[in-house]
């Protein structure tokens, strides 16, 4: 349903379904069928259609502060509060004068105590890693 919602919000922004599609990379007819599942999935209609346009009616305007804190917090769902648990290999390529010069002062300037980093150089030819 998250698509829905996603849908929906963009509708009640743009006004249509064309142009909620075209900003979202959607098919006005995938708008349209998004709509419809979410409406009959709620048991409810969420706009009043005239012609090309969709205006939020009562129920569409009740949910759509809903559906933006839905989708907020599944998006706060996947953020980690605890920094220790990102974890992972960085690679960055660079030139070599930047490698020699620039690139160990920026990776000295943003360690702290509290950031366990391996630092390694290796320079490798234009053919890549």
């Amino acid at each position: 349903m998250l698509r829905e919602l996603k849908t929906f919000i963009a509708v009640a922004r743009y006004g249509t379904f064309a142009a909620a599609g075209m900003h979202i990379g959607l098919t006005q007819s995938a708008v349209s069928a998004q709509i419809r599942n979410l409406e009959q999935a709620l048991g409810i209609r969420l706009f009043d259609r005239t012609g090309r346009q969709a205006l939020l009616n009562a129920a569409g305007q009740r949910a759509l502060p809903m559906a933006r804190e839905m989708l907020e917090t599944f998006s706060r769902m996947a953020v980690s509060d605890d920094v220790s648990e990102y974890r992972g290999e960085l690679k960055v390529g660079a030139v070599a004068t930047a490698q020699t010069g620039l690139l160990p002062q920026v990776i000295r300037c943003n360690c702290s105590p509290s950031t366990l980093m391996c630092a390694t150089t290796a320079i490798h030819s234009a053919g890549g890693w």
